[in-house]
Parts: C-alpha cells; structure tokens; sequence
C-alpha cells in the first residue's frame, strides 16, 4: 500500500525526450529578472505532469564561489542574495502548478577545496550561514518546500549527509522544515567508500538516518537497519520518523 514516488531532473528543463530545454542557472541567473524564473519552472511544471511526475530535483541554489568547480552552470552565481531569490521564483513556479520541488544541494558545496567536485568545503561558521546556507534559509521562510536534497560533499570534513547540525538543528529545529531530506546520489555510500566515516552499510546507514536523512537514493545501506533492529541494536524511532516524513509529503500531494 505504500505509493510509488516517481522524481525527474529538470534544472533547465526535464530530462526527458522531446521536452524543453531552457538556459542553464548560470545564464538564467545573468538576467537578474526572477519572473523569467517563475515562468520556465511553470511551464516545466507542465511537462511533468505530462510524464507522470509529481516531483522534481531541483531547483539548485548552490551558491558557487570557485570557477574551476565543474558544476558552475548549475549554479545562479557567487551572490546569496541572487540565488535565494532565484530559488523562491522557481519554487513558487512549481509549487503553484501541482509540482513538489526539492531544493539542492544542501549544505556547502560550491567552493570545493581546488575546485574539486566532492571536496570538502573548508569555511567559517558565519560564512556556512551567511552565504552557503543564506539560500537555503530564504526559501525556507518565504516558499517552504516539502523535500530538500543533502549535498554529498563535505563541510571541514564532515560529511553534510551525516551532519546532525545541518540536517537537523539548522534545517528543522532553526528553520522549522516540515519536510523530507533526500541524499544526493549515492551520498550514503560515500560515508564508507570515499569520506571514510563508516566502516560499512550498517554504520553508514545509522549516520544518515540520525543525523537526519529519510530517504537513500541510489544505494542501498538502509537495508542493513532492519536486521539492526531485530538485533535490539538500533531504535526503531528512527525510522517511523524518516518514513512518517515521506508519507506526509505523498499524502499532501495527493499520491
């Protein structure tokens, strides 16, 4: 009885034959007129539903703060400002024609250290909120989604997928989020191969999830929970609230 939750890409368009292909953030963002924001992801919100889909992984608002970073064009700019207030256009568009978006990537991500995809972002606390979480915060106040997607990098080496501070104490507790986090592609995983928290999928899993991730996209960790507590050696509260969170969103959107 649970309901399948189909998602699409679509940060300047939907990735899907024969859909529209818009101009990338990095030149949408150059035009600084936020109602041609509003406008793409309406008419994108239309092409969704034409492919059956209800929920989108976008928009991204990564503020973006090194030039040989490989994912620039994802971005609106350098400037908080300017990507928070892109990211409320967007959201709003997709929110207002029946379209569930899911704001990316959350946490620092944009001045990776040498410009490296995946490298940790080495920063200040102030300068964590007031310029790569500022986004973030706006849209929360002003267009509140019901999904945001953890980025799978690193702030001072510790994994943003696995960071109760931003996950739980800033996204929820601070901004008040109601909704669902969703782990960037593979972004659990990575706790054991790459950024070497975990010493596997059971304590991968339990990082994420504690800290304040519901749902694992691409790998499969989370399935090492169920034995963990048939064992008696994980809480299974955990997980009604991750699966509670997901839920509420299919409901609200009448899935």
């Amino acid at each position: 009885g649970i309901p399948i939750f189909p998602v699409a890409e679509s940060l300047h368009g939907v990735v899907h034959e024969g859909a529209t292909v818009f101009p990338q953030n990095i030149a949408l963002g150059s035009t600084f007129d936020t109602d041609l924001a509003y406008r793409k992801t309406s008419m994108i919100a239309d092409e969704l539903h034409a492919v059956g889909m209800r929920q989108v992984l976008s928009p991204c608002i990564d503020v973006v703060r090194d030039l040989r970073w490989g994912r620039v064009e994802e971005s609106f700019g350098e400037d908080p400002y300017l990507c928070g207030r892109f990211g409320i256009a967007e959201v709003k568009g997709y929110m207002d024609n029946g379209i569930s978006p899911m704001l990316k990537h959350y946490g620092p991500h944009g001045n990776p250290l040498s410009g490296l995809n995946l490298a940790s972002v080495e920063t200040s606390i102030r300068d964590l909120h007031e310029v790569y979480l500022k986004p973030f915060e706006m849209v929360m106040k002003q267009a509140p989604p019901l999904a945001v997607m953890s980025a799978y990098n690193s702030w001072n080496r510790i994994p943003n997928s696995a960071s109760h501070y931003l996950l739980t104490d800033v996204l929820r507790k601070e901004w008040g989020f109601k909704g669902y986090v969703y782990s960037d592609w593979g972004a659990v995983a990575m706790l054991k191969d790459f950024q070497h928290t975990a010493k596997d999928d059971s304590e991968a899993a339990i990082q994420a999830l504690t800290a304040g991730g519901d749902l694992e996209a691409s790998s499969n960790c989370y399935w090492a929970l169920e034995q963990l507590i048939e064992q008696g050696r994980f809480d299974e509260k955990y997980v009604d609230l991750a699966v509670g969170r997901i839920l509420r969103v299919k409901f609200e959107l009448g899935l």
